[in-house]
C-alpha cells in the first residue's frame, strides 16, 4: 500500500445528512438541478466561444441537407444466423 492509502482517515465531519442523499428531499434536487444548469451554461459558453474562434480563424459552416448520410444503405445480409454456435 502507498503511505497516502495507510493516512486514509474518512471525514465523518461532512455537513451533508443522509436525507440529503434521498431522492423525495427537495434541497438534495434543488441543489444537483443548479449544479447541472450550471455545468450546461459553462459548457455552451464554452463551445460558443470555439466557434467564435473557428470563424474568426477563416473557418466555414457548411450545411448539410437532411438526407445525406455518411454509411449508405446496404441490403440485408442474408446470412445472418449462418455462423458457427
Amino acid at each position: 500500500m502507498s503511505t497516502r492509502d495507510e493516512n486514509f482517515e474518512p471525514d465523518f465531519q461532512n455537513d451533508m445528512q443522509d436525507s440529503d442523499l434521498l431522492e423525495n428531499d427537495e434541497p438534495a434536487k434543488e441543489v444537483f438541478q443548479t449544479e447541472t444548469q450550471s455545468m450546461k451554461k459553462v459548457i455552451r459558453d464554452q463551445l460558443q466561444s470555439d466557434i467564435e474562434a473557428f470563424l474568426q480563424r477563416g473557418g466555414t459552416v457548411q450545411n448539410i441537407e437532411d438526407n445525406v448520410r455518411a454509411d449508405p444503405p446496404r441490403k440485408p445480409d442474408l446470412q445472418y444466423g449462418s455462423g458457427p454456435i
